[in-house]
């Protein structure tokens, strides 16, 4: 009888191991260049994963949990910035990757319009 219970013990605790999965976040921060103030609003998606991402809060910080390990592609996107593409973060088991990302102003450019009275 102790050797079925010891089985069942081990059994349970191999499938379980088995079953795990392998996964990490990012977390990090996004500042303007040039005055090195937190940008609020900010997006970040994954590039391998559409379907993950995150935005800034009011700190500039964001978190993106529960990606498989490996190594991912940032797209860093803000309305008044140029875009920016992160490469090259690692993702490991348990660990929470940082990354740090500075953003540079850019100039909105519109149609010219013309207005005529009569």
């Amino acid at each position: 009888m102790k050797i079925i219970v010891t089985l069942i013990a081990f059994l349970a605790f191999a499938s379980e191991t088995i079953s795990q999965t392998y996964t990490g976040s990012i977390a990090g921060k996004v500042v303007d260049v040039a005055t090195q103030e937190p940008l609020p609003g900010v997006n970040i998606l994954v590039v391998e994963k559409t379907a993950s991402g995150a935005s800034t809060d009011t700190d500039g910080k964001f978190r993106i949990a529960n990606l498989a390990v490996g190594t991912y592609s940032l797209q860093v996107t803000c309305v008044g910035y140029e875009k920016q593409i992160v490469t090259n973060v690692v993702v490991s088991t348990g660990r929470q990757t940082p990354v740090s990302v500075k953003l540079l102003q850019t100039v909105i450019e519109g149609e010219e319009i013309t207005a005529q009275s009569n």
